[in-house]
């Protein structure tokens, strides 16, 4: 195989005879995750230049050679979360395990590496709901952008993410 690329068979001052910083090596056939770096807020793994933290370098299953798909690996280090994902109505990207729906794996500009800002967010996807709310008065949290008044972003125990049921 190709192992040469990455591993130095007679000897590197790195672990596992790598033949560099595992972050460069990654980005000699990934420069725009490395691009990500630049980013105002970085994912710990990433900027430890640990991406074995989440990546499985020679082989796996899941897609983008992560050690397990998103959820799993999210959670591997996001266990404080994890109520979250155990709700009875799960928001879609959480139960398709598709964290990156709303959060960039590496790097970003914004709070808990979302994608853009939050009040934003939700209409990436919501676009129906954005034109029906332009269309007439809504309450103040839709007015102002503010989903997570009334909804949970990974699920809850009512449809529709919302935090308690609507009388």
């Amino acid at each position: 195989g190709a192992c040469g690329a990455c591993h130095a068979p007679h000897g590197s001052p790195f672990a596992k005879l790598a033949r560099g910083e595992q972050l460069k090596m990654c980005a000699s056939c990934h420069p725009t995750v490395v691009k990500k770096s630049q980013e105002k807020k970085l994912h710990t793994p990433f900027k430890e230049n640990n991406c074995q933290a989440c990546h499985n370098p020679h082989a796996t299953d899941s897609k983008n050679l992560l050690a397990a798909n998103e959820k799993t690996a999210c959670l591997t280090c996001h266990k404080n979360n994890s109520s979250q994902f155990e709700q009875k109505f799960l928001h879609t990207p959480v139960a398709k395990n598709e964290c990156s729906g709303c959060h960039e794996p590496h790097g970003g500009g914004f709070d808990k590496l979302l994608k853009t800002k939050s009040e934003d967010l939700c209409y990436a996807c919501h676009k129906e709901e954005q034109k029906k709310f332009a269309q007439g008065t809504v309450h103040a949290p839709v007015a102002e952008k503010q989903c997570l008044a009334c909804h949970s972003p990974h699920g809850g125990p009512v449809k529709n993410g919302l935090t308690t049921p609507v009388p």
